[in-house]
């Protein structure tokens, strides 16, 4: 009965103390750690131009634009 009463004990302690200590950590992290005071800056994106596909003969035959493309060709 005794080893019963101390499994018990153990289980619970378990099952509620290191949750409770675990979320207790995180949210006196959050509270008193110091945070990034900004951001950095954003980058400028890259400009796709519109690129024309011509045949053997100097006919076009397809382009691609912005959405197909994101960088430059």
């Amino acid at each position: 009965m005794r080893l019963l009463g101390r499994s018990v004990f153990l289980i619970v302690v378990t099952a509620v103390v290191v949750p409770l200590a675990g979320a207790s950590t995180v949210l006196a992290a959050l509270l008193f750690l110091p945070l990034p005071a900004s951001l950095p800056q954003a980058r400028p994106g890259v400009e796709a131009l519109i690129s024309r596909i011509y045949d053997i003969n100097g006919n076009e035959i397809g382009e691609f634009r912005q959405f197909d493309t994101t960088k430059p060709v």
